[in-house]
């Protein structure tokens, strides 16, 4: 849970601080933990175990922040690509048993197996965006699907002990020399395994993370 704690440590001591920039817009960090605090009272709605929530990705502040609210509530989500045709990520909701599906717009045509978050249609919240106490490290945190080229896609699990692993050792390697005081780039698909270092990396630092949005060219 370490790299959660190092995140909402940043949403409490870094206030106005520029969070996200996304075509070119601002958002600091108490304005991104607003959007997350709203997200998060939807998704407790429906939801109170741990599951896997799919996330139709954007490169907008909504997408960003609903992956911070699903994480830190202890559940995990499952990246749903839209280039990908609606029958894939169907496909993917079903193979990893997501019942609800955080989105923008009224994305699927036949949603009677899903519940859908619209988030575009939310206000920010005024309360703190909550971070679960007692996450265990074997939960699953993210899983991504592999592209499917040579057959059925396959989904790759990452739990949060994975996820510690690898930012501990990458805040802690004095060859990079990260600092609050960096910024970012997040140029890669949500649905593509680089973007998790891209965006969270910052968050942990108090850093901020300059996004390149839908109508620039993310890699995948």
């Amino acid at each position: 849970m370490e790299t959660l704690k190092r995140i909402w440590k940043s949403f409490e001591e870094t206030g106005d601080k520029v969070c996200l920039n996304i075509a070119s817009k601002d958002y600091s960090y108490q304005e991104f933990e607003s959007i997350v605090a709203s997200i998060q009272n939807q998704i407790q709605l429906y939801l109170d175990t741990p599951q896997q929530i799919g996330i139709v990705t954007h490169h907008s502040v909504n997408t960003y922040a609903s992956i911070i609210a699903v994480i830190g509530l202890g559940h995990s989500y499952v990246p749903l690509n839209t280039h990908n045709p609606e029958v894939r990520n169907l496909d993917i909701t079903t193979e990893a048993g997501v019942k609800v599906v955080i989105c923008e717009t009224d994305y699927f045509s036949n949603t009677s197996q899903i519940n859908c978050v619209y988030v575009d249609q939310l206000q920010p919240s005024l309360e703190r965006a909550q971070l679960e106490d007692n996450i265990s490290l074997d939960t699953l945190a993210y899983t991504f699907f592999t592209s499917g080229s040579t057959g059925k896609p396959k989904g790759v699990q990452i739990t949060y002990q994975n996820l510690d692993a690898f930012f501990d050792t990458l805040l802690s390697d004095k060859d990079y020399q990260l600092v609050s005081t960096d910024r970012f780039l997040q140029m890669f698909e949500l649905s593509f395994d680089l973007s998790v270092m891209a965006f969270l990396t910052p968050l942990q630092l108090g850093a901020s993370c300059y996004v390149v949005s839908d109508q620039g060219v993310p890699y995948a």
